[in-house]
């Protein structure tokens, strides 16, 4: 049953700004991936609408999928993530129902977590392809983009760390093999967000606004 989505989005913040709620930064993480990716949806309209001849067919399409296709797990995420919330929460409390271990609860509880930071990972990239395509008229929007998927990344990364070093059950080599993982999509992410950035600002920099 969703908890989440198909809820009203002030009911949302609420929970997230409830001290008692399960849903933290992680919550906070993917609903920024999933904006972030509604307006590059918006970003990826302009450009077909304004320049069609900067994206062939093929891309348009295969961008499209990716976009709609990141929308509906970024939705998956924000459900997973509140049930790996409430599953910790009630392991940590010891109310937890039998049948289920300590280890499985918090691996569960991790791939959530990293798969926030390969969602938003994929978007980004998706993202680089589009600045290139559009570099002048939604720059503002490419650069709001790039900071929220950039920062559901970092945050998908942080609640992964938090379990890391919060439970003791996990083993040394899924720990290695996960941050891992994310440790080398953060090196590609930065070379894509960086680069982005400075020809976003290099755009719409207060320099270059008439008097």
């Amino acid at each position: 049953m969703a908890r989440i989505i198909g809820r009203n989005l002030e009911d949302i913040l609420a929970d997230i700004a409830d001290s008692e709620s399960v849903m933290d930064g992680g919550t906070a993480s993917a609903l920024t991936g999933m904006i972030g990716t509604a307006l590059s949806r918006k970003v990826l309209d302009a450009i077909i609408i304004s320049k069609p001849d900067n994206l062939s067919a093929t891309d348009e399409k295969q961008i499209r999928w990716e976009l709609e296709d990141a929308m509906l797990h970024f939705g998956k995420l924000l459900e997973l993530e509140y049930e790996a919330g409430e599953n910790v929460m009630a392991y940590e409390l010891g109310t937890k129902d039998e049948g289920t271990s300590g280890k499985e609860i918090y691996q569960a509880a991790v791939s959530v977590a990293a798969a926030i930071s390969t969602s938003s990972a994929r978007v980004i990239k998706v993202m680089g392809r589009l600045s290139e395509a559009e570099p002048n008229a939604m720059a503002n929007d490419v650069g709001t983009i790039m900071q929220m998927l950039y920062a559901a990344f970092i945050g998908g990364k942080m609640k992964m760390n938090h379990y890391f070093t919060h439970s003791t059950e996990l083993d040394a080599s899924f720990i290695a093999d996960t941050r891992g993982k994310i440790h080398e999509l953060e090196d590609e992410v930065s070379q894509i967000v960086g680069p982005t950035l400075e020809r976003v600002w290099n755009v719409i920099h207060p320099e270059k606004i008439a008097d």
